[in-house]
């Protein structure tokens, strides 16, 4: 079955759900079969939420892109941009001090451009051995690696003081 998205012609399989729009605004159609020109993806805004409804089983790079129109909608915005394969993940400490966790998923070498953080010093690698070191940057992350930066303490925002230091 095909699928299209503005900008996007994509495959979807397994199911087709007839979809009654009910308010909802389509994000997403079908190109063929029995639900041709129907809606496939749904986005449904109430109040201060918003839900989106898949109706079939999007191909992968479909589906990324479907996740990533929602956590932008949402004003999710990522730790840190890293490579493919990379993952980045920030913790906040009550006291402001911050980590950031990094974790490479692929079996090659990558780097990472750290940056200068988000508190008053220079990162410092945690897991760099005996002696945290600081790191510049730049940071190379072995195949399937990880590292972990502290951060100097920044004051925390008022959301995540809210949340017990989480942002």
């Amino acid at each position: 079955m095909g699928l299209h998205q503005t900008g996007h012609t994509g495959t979807a399989t397994d199911w087709q759900d007839v979809i009654d729009l009910a308010g909802a605004e389509t994000l997403a159609a079908y190109t063929d079969g029995e639900l041709k020109g129907g809606p496939a993806v749904t986005r449904h805004r109430f109040g201060t939420g918003t839900a989106t409804y898949l109706g079939t089983s999007p191909d992968r790079e479909t589906l990324r892109r479907l996740v990533l129109d929602c956590v932008t909608g949402a004003g999710v915005t990522p730790a840190l941009d890293t490579p493919a394969g990379v993952e980045a993940v920030r913790r906040r400490a009550a006291d402001g001090t911050a980590h950031l966790f990094l974790l490479n998923h692929t079996p090659d070498e990558v780097t990472v451009v750290a940056g200068t953080g988000t508190g008053t010093g220079t990162p410092v690698d945690l897991l760099a051995g005996d002696a945290p070191a600081p790191v510049g940057g730049h940071l190379c992350l072995p195949p399937f690696g990880a590292a972990v930066l502290r951060d100097a303490p920044a004051q925390p925002t008022p959301r995540e003081e809210a949340n017990g230091g989480r942002g």
